[in-house]
């Protein structure tokens, strides 16, 4: 409009409307935005909260793989009050670790050297490579051996054959499921005894 028509007042009420009306645009396009971009801006901080509890890390145990075996793994881990960081891959599975109340690293843990730095592995005391391939505990254990020289590394097998590559990876400990499983199953049919004997010592 033709401002010379206007009297200083009517000046300044149209200033002010002007100066409220875009700050009013402004405002609801900045509400808009973090509706839109709410969950990204919850993600960070979640992530930047986990970060800062991953730094102070200390003499804990880091769990790769939050499958069957894993899983039974940390719930266990827990009683004895160790603090345990889980790495997993899977979107879904990772939101079940965290939901069971671990701290979770969402990230393929054969992606590189990166997952088990960001689990603090040089200060770790242990590792559990669960993984379901034998290759990738195999390369896990390589990683945490070379990142942790002291660091105790326990490795699920698949195969009785891949026992031996993951003992020269650096696992100090290979378990094969189906092995112990078969082992425990004779134990109860040929010396019932003995297996009562050595749950009462695992209880206490």
């Amino acid at each position: 409009g033709n401002l010379d028509e206007l009297t200083t007042g009517q000046k300044i009420w149209g200033m002010a409307v002007i100066t409220v009306g875009l700050g009013a645009v402004l405002y609801g396009f900045s509400t808009m935005q973090g509706l839109i971009h709410g969950k990204d801006m919850y993600r960070q901080w979640e992530q930047r909260k986990m970060k800062q509890k991953l730094d102070a890390m200390k003499n804990h145990i880091v769990i790769c793989g939050y499958g069957h075996v894993g899983r039974r793994t940390a719930e266990e881990l827990r009683k004895t009050n160790v603090q345990v960081v889980i790495i997993e891959n899977n979107t879904h599975t990772a939101q079940i670790a965290s939901d069971d109340g671990f701290l979770v690293i969402e990230a393929d843990a054969t992606d590189g050297d990166l997952p088990l730095h960001q689990a603090q592995i040089s200060s770790a005391t242990g590792i559990i490579a669960a993984l379901p391939e034998d290759s990738k505990n195999v390369f896990i254990c390589m990683v945490a051996r070379e990142r942790n020289s002291k660091v105790r590394i326990i490795a699920k097998g698949e195969h009785e054959s891949s026992k031996q590559w993951l003992e020269r990876a650096g696992a100090n400990d290979v378990v094969i499921p189906g092995e112990s499983a078969a082992n425990l199953l004779a134990s109860l049919l040929t010396s019932p005894h003995l297996h009562e004997f050595f749950s009462q010592i695992a209880l206490r």
